[in-house]
């Protein structure tokens, strides 16, 4: 993506909110964001985005769920981790570096708002980075999409779908444990168009959804794709080991399901659906967390819709 990219680019902003889109130095390298700032919002969300593919595939997702808490009088901030979209690139990307990254965005917000109150958003690889950053905000609520309960199997998926789909290079090491020793040979392998660093897997090889989040209560939305789908037994364990720490945790199946490594090739971002629909088509799920967003948050800017 670049900065002409029809979903970075500002817009023409609606009355009572602003949209800021900018390129901010953070140590040697540059972080792109988008801060939605209505008037008088007293609350926001930080939106952790996932990583390759799956990034892509919920751009156009993230773009309307920000203007649609925008319109509720909800700040939100989005970003690009380094090394990433239309942030500059990173030599070695660690899981500290996506949370530094994720803790800038949320500082921007802290700087060019009044907010007080913060909820942190993520989905898929993004809700390890956004429970990473609630730890840190005792009683913050958060909101995870499909979230990967497990770094290492996030890269273990990409890699099999990469074996799947039959892509170039796949078939050099046959299996996800021969792609796995070839990453860790030669430091970067080809995941489906992305790179797939080895400094990055090697950073995250304990952790997990629990162990960032930690143990302070705090009210959690888990949102599984697929209203018809019975609740995965993953999810019933992780909500029930967040409801023995006190945690209010509500799972809600939306939509359907989704096949996250894969993508239309001719659409990636969902820009044909956006121009087709309007720049403000909201779907079930991102009503949905708005709505609970809301309700959690509170402080609706007045006049807000």
């Amino acid at each position: 993506m670049s900065a002409s990219d029809p979903l970075f680019a500002e817009r023409e902003p609606t009355p009572g909110q602003h949209e800021r889109t900018g390129f901010f130095e953070r140590d040697d390298a540059v972080l792109a964001a988008v801060t939605h700032a209505p008037e008088g919002a007293g609350s926001g969300v930080l939106i952790c985005p996932s990583l390759f593919t799956e990034a892509l595939r919920n751009y156009r997702r993230e773009v309307i769920l920000a203007r649609s808490l925008a319109s509720r009088g909800i700040a939100a901030q989005r970003f690009h981790y380094r090394g990433t979209g239309n942030s500059s690139e990173c030599d070695d990307m660690t899981f500290e570096g996506l949370c530094a990254d994720a803790r800038f965005a949320k500082d921007l917000l802290d700087q060019t708002t009044s907010v007080a109150r913060f909820a942190y958003l993520g989905t898929r690889f993004g809700g390890l980075v956004a429970a990473s950053l609630a730890a840190t905000s005792p009683g913050a609520p958060l909101v995870l999409i499909e979230p990967v309960l497990e770094a290492a199997r996030f890269f273990k998926e990409g890699l099999r779908a990469k074996i799947m789909s039959g892509f170039r290079g796949a078939g050099s090491a046959g299996t996800v444990a021969g792609l796995m020793q070839e990453l860790e040979a030669k430091g970067v392998v080809d995941l489906l168009g992305d790179e797939l660093e080895w400094t990055l897997c090697d950073s995250t090889r304990e952790t997990t959804l629990v162990s960032a989040l930690g143990s302070d209560p705090r009210p959690i939305l888990i949102i599984q794709l697929g209203a018809d789908e019975p609740v995965r037994p993953d999810y019933e364990r992780l909500s029930t080991t967040w409801r023995d720490q006190g945690c209010d945790v509500e799972v809600a199946r939306v939509g359907d399901r989704s096949a996250w490594w894969f993508m239309d090739e001719r659409d990636p971002v969902g820009v044909g659906a956006l121009r087709s629909q309007g720049l403000e088509a909201v779907d079930d799920l991102t009503a949905g967390i708005v709505k609970w967003l809301t309700a959690h948050l509170g402080n609706v800017s007045e006049g807000a819709a």
